[in-house]
């Protein structure tokens, strides 16, 4: 599986990226740290075929309640799963802004059965 992996916090992104490439997926990992790389993470999903992305949802540039509509947008079989430590995260999942949502901590198993 390709998957998009995006923050602001290195940790969570440097995490998520070993863990899903030792479990054999590929995996494009990006910091959102401004809104230029906001744009670039939005291009790089309009090229990339990605089949899931997971973004945080508390972010200084853009946050994820913005960066998932657009992501949306330019590639809309992508599968979007937001990982927060808010709870709003649900509420972005209930109204489909996102597929999924996992709460931090989340569980390694419940991440792998969200995104097959």
């Amino acid at each position: 599986m390709r998957i998009l992996v995006v923050d602001d916090d290195i940790g969570t992104v440097h995490y998520l990226e070993a863990l899903l490439l030792v479990n054999g997926h590929e995996v494009w990992a990006r910091i959102l740290n401004s809104h230029d790389s906001a744009e670039e993470i939005v291009a790089l999903a309009a090229l990339g075929q990605f089949d899931a992305a997971t973004i945080g949802l508390v972010m200084p540039a853009v946050s994820g309640d913005q960066l998932a509509p657009r992501l949306r947008a330019v590639s809309p079989h992508m599968r979007i799963i937001m990982i927060s430590c808010c709870p709003e995260g649900a509420t972005l999942r209930d109204l489909g802004i996102v597929d999924a949502y996992l709460p931090k901590p989340f569980d390694l198993k419940q991440l792998f059965e969200t995104l097959a």
